[in-house]
C-alpha cells in the first residue's frame, strides 16, 4: 500500500480529522420505502406505511500506518503494527459518535459534502496487511454546507 493517499476532512467543534478518501464504490446512499407487515394468528395481515425514509450514507476506506499515521511495526515472528496517531484518530471518531456531535464533511464532492451525525463507526485489521485497517462510517445526513 502507498502512503500518498488523498484525504477528506471531518470537522466538529472539538476535532478536525483527516481520513483517506473512501474506496471507489465504498460510498452508498439510497432511499427506501419503510413498510412494516404484521401477521396475525388467523392468517390475516396488516401493514403500516412509514413513508419514504433516507438510508444512511455509508463510507468505507483503508487507513495505513504511515505518513500522518506513522507508527511502529514488528515484522519478525508476529507481524504487528501500532500507531498512536491512528489510535487517537479512531478514538476521536468514536467520541464524536457517542456524543452525537454534528460533523462537517468536506472534500468528497458536492453530492457528499455536508453536515452529518455519525451513527456507526468500526474498523478492523486486514488479513495479510498488519499495517492497514479497513474502516466503515455510517452517517445520518443533517443538512448541506
Amino acid at each position: 500500500m502507498s502512503c500518498d493517499c488523498a484525504t477528506f476532512t471531518i470537522e466538529s467543534n472539538t476535532h478536525t480529522l483527516y481520513l483517506t478518501k473512501p474506496i471507489w464504490g465504498g460510498e452508498d446512499r439510497s432511499i427506501a420505502k419503510d413498510i412494516k407487515i404484521f401477521d396475525f394468528w388467523d392468517n390475516s395481515f396488516d401493514t403500516i406505511d412509514n413513508e419514504l425514509v433516507s438510508e444512511p450514507l455509508r463510507l468505507e476506506g483503508v487507513e495505513e500506518i504511515c505518513g500522518m499515521n506513522e507508527g511502529v511495526c514488528f515484522p519478525i515472528c508476529f507481524p504487528m503494527c501500532f500507531s498512536k496517531p491512528l489510535s487517537d484518530k479512531f478514538g476521536y471518531i468514536h467520541d464524536l459518535m457517542n456524543k452525537h456531535e454534528e460533523i462537517r464533511i468536506t472534500e468528497l464532492g458536492d453530492c457528499m459534502d455536508g453536515y452529518y451525525i455519525i451513527r456507526n463507526f468500526h474498523y478492523s485489521t486486514i488479513k495479510g496487511a498488519p499495517s492497514a485497517f479497513k474502516w466503515s462510517l455510517e452517517l445520518e445526513y443533517k443538512r448541506e454546507i
